[in-house]
């Protein structure tokens, strides 16, 4: 039987820097193994082969996705095996992880350039300025709608829909919490996994309303009842700003709630589909078009400088990708020699 695959991001460029929250979205592993490859493909690759093999076995896997480039890997968790084969930056960021760790060195000597890095860590410092400037703009959108707020509805709102979700249930075990992101920013522009993650969750909510609306509130009230009731709690961190949530699952309770707006817009199709409109519920009617022109203003210089921030990240990843055509690859075979001896220690620890 073939295993299933869950997508995710564990690291970020947002408006508070790089951020990585390893750490807390690895729980429970017994077994790390750390690849040292900082740039090309061949880690991704090496990661990718990992586990579309263990998944072949019947084996659930995680795959931790780069922010620097989506369509490489960072990472690939087996749960069910407490095990993790990572490049080093998720390595560094779970450093405190009381796990068997063992290295796996496939970085050629003239890989590494500190030159190289220099530049396209400067790129990225420009990006997360961008994104700090974009954030101050973020808060003032919100004070449109925080200043034209009902917070006993609000709370009316969130203390029914937990209740709704949670009941009196008491679990008798320690909850398990798991911290990731949303999306991420990339070179590309944002990008999540949302659809992937929330595949096998029967009930789906759809929170919609607009900056400042409460949206963020819930969740983290909803994710800390949760916990406290001893349900796992899968909690997803705003790609832009890591301080705000996006999405709460409850996979034992078949439910996912997430911030249902751009640039992670989605809308019901399916049956149990639901979607919690906090505009209508909690905000003063009128109030856009009341405030038409300044909202209107706010929303074309926060849009500006995320372009900004992307342009700067997609400079720092042409950077590396010039980098990676000069540098050294490994033979495929060295990559499959590779791969095939990784699998067979996991099978051994297993």
């Amino acid at each position: 039987m073939t295993g299933k695959v869950l997508n995710y991001f564990v690291c970020g460029h947002t408006a508070r820097g790089f951020f990585n929250i390893s750490e807390s979205a690895l729980p429970n592993l017994q077994h790390l193994f750390v690849i040292n490859s900082q740039w090309g493909a061949e880690g991704s690759n090496l990661i990718e082969g990992i586990g579309r093999e263990l998944v072949e076995t019947g084996h659930n896997v995680e795959f931790i996705h780069s922010p620097f480039d989506s369509k490489r890997l960072d990472g690939v968790i087996v749960p069910s095996l407490g095990i993790g084969v990572v490049k080093e930056i998720i390595a560094e960021g779970a450093r405190s992880l009381n796990c068997r760790r063992a290295i796996i060195n496939i970085q050629p000597e003239n890989h590494k350039d500190e030159n190289i890095t220099a530049l396209i860590q400067e790129k990225c410092n420009q990006a997360y300025d961008s994104f700090s400037t974009a954030l101050e703009i973020h808060d003032e959108w919100e004070e449109f709608y925080i200043h034209n707020m009902d917070f006993a509805k609000a709370d009316t709102l969130t203390d029914e829909l937990i209740h709704s979700f949670l009941g009196e249930e008491v679990l008798n075990k320690q909850s398990v919490v798991k911290h990731r992101f949303l999306g991420a920013a990339t070179p590309h522009g944002s990008v999540d996994f949302v659809p992937v993650l929330t595949e096998e969750i029967q009930n789906r909510y759809f929170i919609k309303g607009r900056p400042g609306s409460g949206k963020s509130t819930l969740l983290k009230k909803l994710a800390k009842q949760a916990e406290h009731k001893g349900f796992d709690v899968e909690v997803y961190h705003c790609g832009f700003d890591p301080n705000s949530l996006d999405m709460v699952i409850l996979r034992e309770l078949g439910i996912a709630i997430f911030d249902s707006t751009a640039p992670h817009e989605y809308f019901p199709v399916r049956e149990n589909d639901r979607i919690i409109d906090m505009y209508g519920s909690v905000i003063t009617d009128g109030t856009d078009e009341k405030f038409a022109v300044q909202l209107a203003d706010v929303a074309g210089r926060y849009k500006t400088k995320i372009q900004e921030a992307t342009a700067f990240l997609k400079e720092a990843r042409m950077i590396q990708e010039r980098a990676e055509k000069e540098s050294l690859s490994l033979h495929r075979d060295v990559l499959e020699k590779i791969k095939q001896e990784v699998i067979q220690e996991i099978n051994r620890i297993s």
